[in-house]
């Protein structure tokens, strides 16, 4: 077995947690304990078993030391820094420590125990490097008084015996924390020069109370402070988020309702609306379905009319160049080879062509509509208007609002097939009028 290092100031727990978690397992199974701390030998081994030989407190000047501690012996040596002091080299210790320190894995005992070793001292630099190279791993203790812990204490444990301040994490294991057990305590005695008869630990409690922390009314008050603190932040949280989770629940009872999208292009003025004197912006208006009035198609909330493509009529006698003398028969001039005058919709899934004969034009002699399919389909209609479901397969998209003149579509789901009534603040925008494509010298394709 590798050398493991104990290191605390005193008071720390070192010889604590030498004799809980050394000490009393290796009696438990027999073993035999060889060591400088002040043990109550006698009422371990009533309780523990095992074997104990308490070494002499000048032990550790003893040259012959190695020599004489038995093989397959649970070894712990305390204040080793005055065998193996910092600075020594390793051309200066006895060669009996080297072999003691370095091959004592070999020491086996007739029962198959090899020999184990445990260095304790209050500083991990105050033993020798050579010394320190052999150490596998280092327990280090810390008091928690300044905490007001004064029952309990830090466990760092490290891989190897690193020195310094501010350890690399890579050597870090695991970090614990230990309480002082009353039961415990009755085994030993930390406290090697002590005076009294039965080498007690004498009243460590400090005089100077201002090292604990909560000593300080400051912080008594800071403690305070925050708790409340916390507590209030708690219950304004929960006032914050208690009417939105039970608005959501509301509307998740709540029945569907309609989804009625912003309008963009404006309806001509047959429609009602009043422009602001000055300031350019249609008076709010109340648009409604176009089957309330006179029994006319609903509005349509997929198509709406974008554009149109009308044929030039100064050269319709006129045949298509390219055919003329290559025995076309119809090469002088046919107008039933041109395509009628189109009307071009709209929606956000692409566009659709239908004749001028579908449609109509308002009253202001300029807007188009088109009835189709069951729907009037206008320049302020589809998307633009009014929520509706879109052909299978197909999600509906709804304009975000905003005061854009255009959104990012969003897709709105259960949205209802009809357009229901809308409150609508439209605001006048010329360049949006639909325009006319005149094929004045390209014939269209054939139909």
């Amino acid at each position: 077995m590798a050398l493991n290092g104990y290191f605390g100031i005193p008071g720390s727990g070192k010889s604590y947690s030498i004799v809980e978690y050394v000490i009393i397992p290796a009696l438990q199974k027999g073993r035999h304990v060889v060591t400088n701390i002040p043990l109550k030998a006698d009422l371990l081994v009533q309780v523990f078993g095992g074997r104990i030989t308490q070494l002499e407190l000048d032990a550790l000047e003893d040259e012959e030391l190695p020599n004489k501690i038995p093989h397959g012996a649970v070894v712990i040596i305390d204040e080793c820094w005055r065998r193996w002091p910092s600075g020594q080299k390793i051309s200066q210790a006895p060669m009996g420590d080297l072999e003691f320190l370095k091959e004592h894995r070999h020491r086996v005992d007739k029962e198959g125990n090899a020999m184990q070793v445990v260095l304790a001292t209050q500083d991990r630099s105050d033993i020798a490097a050579w010394v320190r190279k052999l150490i596998a791993h280092s327990f280090e203790m810390s008091k928690l008084e300044e905490v007001g812990l004064g029952n309990k204490f830090h466990i760092k444990v490290y891989r190897r015996c690193p020195t310094g301040e501010n350890v690399p994490a890579k050597y870090v294991i695991r970090e614990a924390y230990g309480t002082y057990k009353p039961e415990i305590y009755q085994y030993y005695s930390s406290a090697t020069q002590s005076e009294a008869s039965d080498l007690s630990v004498g009243d460590e409690k400090a005089m100077d109370k201002r090292s604990n922390l909560f000593s300080s009314g400051q912080a008594l008050f800071l403690m305070g402070f925050i708790f409340f603190a916390v507590l209030g932040g708690l219950y304004l949280g929960y006032g914050y988020v208690e009417p939105k989770m039970n608005g959501a629940k509301h509307a998740a009872n709540s029945p569907d309702m309609p989804v009625v999208a912003s309008v963009t292009n404006p309806p001509p003025e047959a429609f009602g609306q009043k422009i602001v004197p000055g300031k350019g912006l249609v008076q709010t208006t109340e648009v409604t379905q176009q089957s309330a009035r006179s029994g006319e198609p609903s509005l349509s909330g997929f198509w709406r009319v974008i554009g149109e493509i009308r044929r030039s009529d100064q050269r319709r006698n006129q045949g298509w160049d390219s055919e003329v003398g290559y025995g076309v028969s119809e090469a002088p001039g046919d107008s039933s080879r041109w395509l009628p005058d189109l009307v071009i919709l709209g929606s956000l899934f692409g566009q659709r062509l239908v004749t001028m004969d579908q449609c109509k034009r308002f009253p202001d002699g300029i807007q188009l509509y088109c009835d189709i399919d069951g729907e009037r389909v206008t320049p302020w209609s589809g998307q633009q208007s009014a929520s509706k479901i879109a052909p299978t397969g197909r999600d509906v998209l709804a304009p975000a609002t905003g005061d854009g003149e255009r959104s990012d579509p969003k897709p709105v789901a259960g949205a209802r097939t009809s357009s229901p009534t809308a409150r609508v603040t439209v605001v006048e925008d010329s360049s949006r009028t639909p325009r006319a494509l005149l094929a004045s010298d390209v014939p269209v394709a054939r139909q």
